[in-house]
């Protein structure tokens, strides 16, 4: 006897792309400017769709999340691993953010986004989510840290957690002045200083970058 439920029809749409609107949607506009008849219009796909394969709209954006950290965050980590040393690797690091394409800089970040936009009370588990994305940013920079004080290439002035937070904030803001103007002072100061704090603390043999 056959049973009584089968697997509905084939989506007849791509998956990744679907998944680049939404993301791209939500970061042009913002969580809460965004609606779910823009994401509709965006990706091409009714309400039932959406919901049924993603969710409701906090569904959604954490799924626009995911598709950020992809797409773009991971690729930001790669110099931290790269680099001849673990100090070149933070520079390394500044590099590839300060050389972002145009297009993302005018975007900002999407997780500073959420941040600024969901809180706690009303969006736990978005609030949960974003959380651990900046900890993950935060973590691997710690990482890379603590391996170049291990390497004797930065003094211990500064702690690698109080170092790390330091690092995030600079990048953070580079990201919100970028939103504002992509090529402006504002994101470039926000990088230099980053840099300058590295050479700040860099031990005397490593101050000539």
């Amino acid at each position: 006897m056959p049973g009584n439920s089968s697997p509905g029809p084939p989506r007849s749409y791509n998956r990744d792309e679907v998944l680049d609107r939404i993301m791209l949607t939500f970061w042009e506009k913002g969580y809460a400017a965004t609606s779910v008849r823009e994401l509709r219009e965006a990706t091409g796909l009714g309400s039932r769709s959406l919901y049924d394969d993603f969710g409701n709209k906090q569904a959604l954006f954490r799924a626009a999340l995911h598709r950020y950290r992809e797409r773009s965050i991971l690729p930001l980590y790669e110099p931290l691993t790269e680099g001849e040393s673990p100090l070149a690797s933070l520079h390394a690091f500044l590099d590839r953010f300060e050389s972002m394409p145009p297009a993302d800089r005018r975007l900002g970040c999407l997780v500073g986004i959420g941040m600024a936009e969901t809180n706690p009370v009303d969006h736990a588990e978005l609030a949960g989510e974003i959380t651990l994305l900046a900890e993950e940013m935060r973590d691997r920079i710690v990482e890379a840290i603590r391996a170049a004080i291990e390497h004797r290439e930065l003094d211990t002035t500064v702690t690698p957690a109080d170092l790390g937070a330091l690092l995030v904030t600079a990048l953070q803001g580079a990201h919100l002045a970028g939103r504002i103007q992509p090529d402006g002072e504002l994101r470039g100061d926000a990088l230099h200083a980053a840099r300058q704090l590295l050479h700040s603390i860099s031990t005397p043999e490593r101050t000539d970058r």
